[in-house]
């Protein structure tokens, strides 16, 4: 038998606290935590970045890039918008009218001169120049903006369509090439290692990363879009058995949902090590998943599907806080590493709870974003001012930073 004390005390280990003062910071809004040091603001369409003290790194001056066109027709000039990771950041400077990737811990521009890029994983970024010379084009660059190597001969253009490096490998889109004429609408996807070099090209429907050694991919059986998973030499080694995406491995686990909307998990060998019986099931992190058996009937389980901890009194998920990243983790990340839940009831009243059940941001109406190193950016209506606002909370509900003229 479990104890229930122990269970929360490794479940939901208590995190080291900053005591922080309601600072006032002068912007519209804040849009994104970037990491635990660095918060993105927005002024006036303009974007900045402060830091955890509330002191301005970089002054508002990148935006997601110009367009062209008006209404409908509107379209941004290349580039992928505000991007970061590894404390990288790129967007378009205005004050220079180029794109540009800024280092936050030194301040310092590490490149300039392109017009499309990647987000920077494992220390890599793949990003497009002006150059004319296609095969010269694109290539990839360490975070001190140095050239690493220059990506396979005819590599698409479209970065977006591009994965981040994942296990030490990335998928690329290739342009098909027909009696030496490219067809630019067309592509096949190969994955490259961290030098460059292609290790599979082998053809599938759909191709996502690698992680834990394996990566999912699709194709067409007998008409049925069917995922399985390949290795890192593009050998099948989970058949093409479901309909249904899976998600991709973490903690050496992945989730699989049956036609009947149940879910259940395999191990890297494909085998069923928990039955599809649930409503609702996150992936698994640090040996922990969130799963739903019964209309407010949440628990924690491990990876023998015990149940480690029950949560009581969840109707539901909060809608809008859904986890669509390819390994489902964000929920239950947040849950054990920040001990923060977002749910809402039938009526769609919202709440924001922590381990024990106590709600947090009390009669206000919010939308929160994911927590990031025990930050997230909230909004919400104060039926009390009767105002919308915003600001930065950590996981015990207080509010760090403020907009300037605004106060619960």
């Amino acid at each position: 038998m479990y104890n229930k004390n122990y269970l929360i005390s490794i479940l939901f280990f208590s995190l080291s606290i900053i005591t922080y003062s309601q600072k006032k910071i002068n912007c519209d809004k804040f849009s994104e935590i970037l990491s635990g040091e660095y918060i993105l603001t927005e002024t006036s369409g303009v974007f900045g970045v402060i830091d955890i003290n509330g002191d301005q790194i970089i002054e508002p001056k990148l935006t997601s890039g110009p367009s062209i066109g008006k209404g409908a027709f509107k379209q941004k000039l290349k580039g992928s918008g505000i991007k970061f990771n590894e404390n990288i950041i790129f967007g378009y400077d205005n004050s220079i009218q180029e794109y540009v990737g800024i280092n936050l811990n030194t301040k310092k521009t590490i490149i300039k001169g392109i017009i499309d890029y990647t987000s920077f994983s494992e220390g890599i970024s793949i990003v497009l120049t002006k150059k004319e010379n296609l095969e010269h084009q694109i290539f990839a660059i360490n975070n001190k903006g140095e050239k690493l190597f220059n990506l396979p001969k005819y590599s698409a253009r479209e970065l977006k369509n591009y994965g981040e490096f994942s296990d030490g490998i990335a998928r690329i889109p290739i342009y098909l090439d027909k009696k030496n004429n490219i067809i630019f609408k067309k592509t096949k996807t190969v994955y490259i290692n961290s030098l460059g070099e292609i290790i599979s090209d082998k053809i599938f429907d759909s191709y996502g990363d690698f992680n834990n050694g394996l990566a999912r991919v699709s194709k067409d059986v007998n008409g049925i879009t069917k995922w399985g998973f390949i290795n890192k030499n593009g050998n099948v080694v989970i058949d093409f058995l479901y309909t249904n995406i899976p998600t991709t491995f973490n903690d050496s686990i992945a989730r699989v949902e049956t036609k009947e909307k149940l879910f259940g998990f395999i191990n890297t060998q494909g085998k069923l090590i928990i039955e599809p019986k649930f409503k609702y099931a996150t992936g698994f992190f640090k040996g922990m998943a969130l799963v739903q058996n019964d209309y407010k009937d949440w628990a924690i389980i491990n990876k023998k599907g015990e149940t480690l901890y029950k949560l009581d009194n969840i109707t539901r998920l909060a809608l809008g806080t859904n986890d669509y990243s390819p390994k489902r983790i964000e929920i239950i990340k947040q849950l054990v590493n920040y001990n923060i839940l977002a749910i809402e009831d039938f009526r769609g009243k919202k709440s924001l709870i922590n381990k024990n059940g106590k709600e947090l941001l009390l009669n206000k109406k919010f939308r929160i974003s994911k927590f990031i190193d025990n930050l997230a950016v909230v909004n919400f209506y104060d039926s009390n001012l009767k105002k919308s606002t915003s600001g930065i909370i950590n996981n015990l509900g207080e509010i760090l930073f403020l907009i300037e003229n605004n106060k619960f």
